[in-house]
């Protein structure tokens, strides 16, 4: 990374966006696919990304694959 870049945690951009903590906004969700699509959702509509859904399913997968529990 350049030394003037700085790492923004999804957490942290959802709530400078929305004023809302994404954390609480999804443990709000009861339905794991809909918790996922609003994540998706909120993320590409925040940044303009496309293709947010697929990195992240790539993602969750490699974690559930090695057991890291903490992202």
């Amino acid at each position: 990374m350049h030394d003037d870049w700085k790492i923004i945690t999804i957490e942290r951009l959802y709530k400078a966006c929305t004023g809302k903590s994404l954390n609480e906004t999804l443990w709000k969700i009861p339905d794991v696919k809909e918790r996922l699509a609003h994540l998706v959702d909120s993320i590409e509509y925040i940044t303009r990304l496309k293709g947010f859904g697929e990195y992240i399913n790539k993602i969750f997968t490699i974690d559930a694959l090695f057991l890291n529990e903490d992202r």
